[in-house]
């Protein structure tokens, strides 16, 4: 969804430039926004490698900086030239994703983590604006998953909405502490500002519905609506997450905080093979209002973070 959500944004916004950092070690971001190759396999990124476009040789040269040394992320960002893409995207991947041996560079402390965001926030607040979105391992509380959420201002949070999806509701808190203590220690002022329900299966074609006191843009399968309300229970209950976490958590408050995103057919699973070249599909509406509501919710356009 990040990819789509992507795509709407800079149809919105041509005059801007973006920034995608993959911070996945799946490489999903990067293998959307390269394309298939011409005999039909999935890009990896691999021109970014070479060219050193990666999070690892960018954190390596801020860990090595010497006095007088110049460091600048604009020299580890690689312009996409993909046939369809905007050409106004610039991407940042990273080498974990072709399974080299970097253990050592996931096991970052907290001082390297800001001075690497520090970088990058310096490097990107000239003329130009520039929209930074991430991509991360959801749960998974990697380094890189740390200096997204270190480098964000606005965060936006996926969630299933499959049965049983409630029971991985506790990996949200590992990065709600996580993210509380940067804004604690003044090292981050991210807020979550939008949570949203992916593969949401339809009851009908109704316009919208009321799940646990939130409005949603389309009515869920029964299944679905009792996954939603467990998951968001978790968050308005007394002692929930909103209660424990209040100022990062602020805008969650808010009628709309929370939406639902339908299940794609067959124009979206097309989209994933030609991703340039088509939209979401059924889902494409969704799309839209997911980014709407991104562009609503962020106090600031300068960095958005994808979970």
């Amino acid at each position: 969804m990040a990819f789509f959500s992507l795509k709407e944004l800079t149809r919105r916004f041509p005059e801007k430039k973006f920034l995608v950092i993959d911070a996945s070690t799946a490489g999903d971001f990067t293998k959307f926004c390269f394309g298939p190759t011409l005999d039909g396999s999935r890009q990896t990124g691999s021109l970014a490698v070479k060219a050193k476009c990666t999070l690892e040789d960018f954190i390596s040269t801020v860990q090595e900086k010497k006095w007088g040394k110049s460091v600048r992320v604009q020299d580890h960002i690689f312009r996409l030239e993909t046939a369809g893409a905007p050409a106004n995207l610039y991407i940042m991947t990273n080498k974990k994703q072709f399974k080299y041996d970097l253990d050592k560079l996931l096991e970052l402390d907290d001082a390297l983590i800001s001075r690497v965001c520090a970088q990058i926030r310096q490097d990107l607040s000239g003329k130009d604006e520039w929209l930074v979105l991430i991509d991360t391992d959801g749960g998974e509380m990697t380094s890189f998953t740390r200096i997204a959420i270190c480098l964000a201002n606005s965060l936006v949070i996926p969630l299933s909405a499959a049965m049983g999806a409630q029971n991985d509701a506790w990996r949200l808190e590992p990065l709600f502490e996580y993210a509380n203590r940067l804004r604690n220690l003044k090292l981050s002022n991210a807020t979550v500002s939008y949570c949203f329900f992916n593969n949401v299966k339809p009851a009908n074609n109704s316009s919208f519905e009321f799940v646990s006191g939130h409005r949603m843009s389309l009515t869920p399968s029964t299944n679905c609506k009792k996954a939603i309300s467990d998951i968001i229970n978790r968050f308005d209950e007394p002692n929930g997450y909103i209660d424990r976490y209040t100022d990062l958590l602020r805008p969650l408050r808010a009628i709309g905080s929370f939406g639902v995103v339908r299940q794609g057919g067959t124009a979206f699973n097309a989209a994933m093979e030609d991703p340039w070249g088509d939209d979401g599909g059924n889902a494409q509406s969704e799309i839209e209002l997911l980014v709407t509501k991104i562009v609503e919710s962020a106090a600031s356009f300068e960095t958005r973070l994808f979970r």
